[in-house]
């Protein structure tokens, strides 16, 4: 066993110099729960795709193509949707036209995004209301981009089956 040498303090107190465990050990500890604490919270965090679809122009150079992504975990949950433009034969670049952010109070059946080629150099975008548009491009690659908003929804628990039903107008209407 290690012998340790006694020390005075400034009170002239005799004090034993003892190892640091104590603070060793409330580190490990700390570390440890942090540790548990990642690997429990882990599961719970998460993204997936519930929605997508794609669209080509009339010309078939162009592709607009669309996704919402459920991002879930504690204080990170989500519902966000965008729509990306590129040449159909995958040549070029791919850029978002249009971000949709806040879509959490959103039922999944209305999230998707409606896109009709109206010309080849014309995309109309129709989207559900209650989300905010983070980002929409008016032109890109020489295509002209509009974007609705059909009317705004209601997202009481009674009308669960109307928004359903016009999520599916939008997913079919053409």
């Amino acid at each position: 066993m290690q012998q340790i040498a006694p020390a005075l303090n400034a009170g002239g107190r005799r004090l034993v110099a003892e190892p640091d465990t104590g603070r060793r050990a409330l580190t490990r500890v700390a570390i440890s729960l942090l540790i548990v604490g990642v690997c429990i919270a882990a599961p719970g965090c998460g993204s997936e795709v519930i929605w997508s679809a794609e669209s080509r122009s009339p010309d078939g150079i162009w592709l607009a193509s669309g996704r919402t992504t459920e991002n879930t975990g504690p204080g990170t949950a989500s519902l966000d949707t965008a729509v990306y433009l590129r040449q159909a034969n995958g040549s070029g670049p791919s850029e978002m036209i249009l971000g949709l952010a806040d879509g959490s109070a959103v039922p999944p059946s209305v999230t998707g995004v409606k896109m009709e080629w109206l010309t080849p150099k014309h995309l109309e975008l129709t989207y559900a209301g209650g989300r905010y548009v983070a980002y929409h491009a008016a032109e890109c690659f020489g295509i002209d981009i509009t974007v609705r908003e059909l009317s705004h929804i209601d997202y009481g628990p009674s009308l669960l089956r109307r928004n359903g039903e016009i999520g599916r107008a939008l997913e079919n209407r053409k």
